[in-house]
């Protein structure tokens, strides 16, 4: 169907010589049945994140929060949910894709809360991996920057304008 992404599988078939491209085409707007990744970034000893100096703060913390909270609205969508981790442990990147992988996934979201002091670099960032993953990266990323826009920040404040880091390909693993 002209206009709509699907996602799509692609290996090279040695035994045949063929590429094999499997692609998922159910383009259904429902949850139902949908098997979504939530990746809550950082955790443990070892993995903060960012944090307050005294780690009263951590990102760690938040991320798992918003993590349980988005799996509780994803099931109540009809969602099948798998989180990399469900409470402050330390979970390599390795291990992260490992679940992922093993589960199949219609969707992978992985939540950081970034922080950092050089403004180059703050802001609201989205990234994903295929081509077919960016209209959903660009989705969840608008609407990050609108409630920021709407609720938190003001036009003509300085923030207003630098929440809107961009939606980018970058892949992490």
């Amino acid at each position: 169907r002209p206009g709509h992404y699907y996602g799509s599988e692609l290996r090279y078939d040695d035994t045949n010589g063929i590429l094999v491209i499997a692609v998922k085409n159910n383009i259904s707007a429902s949850l139902v049945g949908k098997t979504i990744v939530i990746d809550p970034g950082h955790g443990g000893y070892f993995m903060t994140g960012t944090a307050l100096e005294d780690n009263s703060f951590a990102e760690k913390t938040i991320t798992l929060s918003v993590a349980n909270k988005l799996k509780d609205m994803l099931i109540a969508r009809g969602a099948n949910v798998v989180m990399t981790r469900t409470q402050d442990e330390p979970l390599e990147l390795e291990e992260r894709v490992k679940i992922s992988a093993s589960n199949n996934p219609d969707a992978f979201v992985s939540l950081h809360c970034d922080g950092i002091e050089n403004e180059e670099y703050s802001g609201t960032h989205s990234f994903y991996y295929t081509n077919f993953s960016q209209p959903l990266a660009a989705s969840v990323h608008n609407r990050i920057v609108e409630y920021y826009r709407n609720y938190i920040y003001s036009p003509g404040m300085e923030e207003y304008d630098a929440v809107d880091y961009g939606i980018k390909f970058y892949p992490f693993a």
